[in-house]
């Protein structure tokens, strides 16, 4: 038990966290911002089954969506975790519109992707 419970506690500070990745009202260079953290945290050699997939496509209102999800984990509470960001081009780079940190959990009745932290 104690075991998982180290194990957990590393999954989460191995995550990309906000600290990480830029915030609402930041504006970066280029996407590499919202993307790097993840790729450089990635352990695909790591225990469980880890999957990291990033998407950017175009939105309705004519800004960008990135989104950053990790699922896989070896760990009993955590499925995945997603980042999902706005953003739109300006003269001075990507500025961030929103963010957002959804988690998929194993301990509830589905894993849908939910704002609040797992039980």
């Amino acid at each position: 038990m104690i075991r998982a419970a180290l194990f957990a506690s590393a999954l989460l500070a191995a995550a990309p966290t906000h600290a990480d990745t830029p915030q609402t009202g930041d504006v970066v260079p280029d996407l590499t911002a919202f993307t790097d953290p993840a790729l450089m945290a990635f352990e695909y050699f790591g225990e469980g089954r880890p999957n990291l997939r990033i998407t950017i496509a175009p939105t309705e209102d004519f800004a960008l969506g990135v989104t950053v999800e990790e699922t896989g984990f070896l760990d009993d509470s955590v499925a995945g975790i997603r980042d999902a960001y706005v953003v739109q081009y300006t003269a001075d780079g990507w500025e961030v519109l929103s963010t957002e940190r959804l988690f998929s959990c194993y301990r509830t009745p589905t894993q849908d992707w939910q704002a609040a932290l797992c039980p």
